[in-house]
């Protein structure tokens, strides 16, 4: 998510996302509770789910697929860090969900409305909060947002 707020590259946040989803997934299925994503994936064209499924295995298995030319769905990678975050709520209470995976979600819902049915009043910040982040750009919202919650994310990045 940091990657995301960041603007990192797209296949790079896919590729992490899904790791960290599958993992995930199967805590979730494992406590009997189904994620968001799969119903989303369901309500989607058939030519989607191929369009996602070909991206995946592409960033998977790119040297079988060098012949063809993959179209991503960017979404979906962001999709998949926002169902993490519902299964983290899932498997250890919403109250103790972490500030960036919070932020992470306002976000998403702020800049795909109507992906998902909801309202943000109560979602993880307050309503004049939301606002005064709105406007910024995604790493500002990243930043604010986590001075605003008292909180504070410094991923150690540098090359050893």
């Amino acid at each position: 998510m940091f990657l995301w707020f960041h603007e990192g590259d797209p296949v790079s946040i896919h590729t992490l996302a899904a790791a960290a989803h599958d993992c995930f997934y199967w805590l979730v299925k494992h406590e009997n509770e189904e994620s968001i994503l799969r119903q989303w994936m369901s309500e989607q064209s058939k030519g989607l789910q191929r369009r996602i499924a070909d991206a995946q295995n592409f960033f998977k298995h790119g040297h079988k697929w060098l012949k063809r030319q993959v179209s991503y769905p960017v979404i979906y990678g962001e999709l998949l860090m926002l169902d993490s975050v519902v299964c983290y709520g899932i498997l250890f209470g919403i109250d103790d969900i972490p500030g960036i995976l919070r932020l992470y979600f306002v976000r998403f819902m702020l800049e795909h409305p109507g992906v998902l049915d909801g309202d943000l009043d109560g979602m993880f910040l307050e309503r004049d909060v939301i606002e005064e982040l709105t406007p910024s750009s995604r790493k500002e919202f990243f930043e604010t947002g986590l001075r605003l919650l008292g909180e504070s994310f410094h991923p150690d990045i540098t090359p050893e």
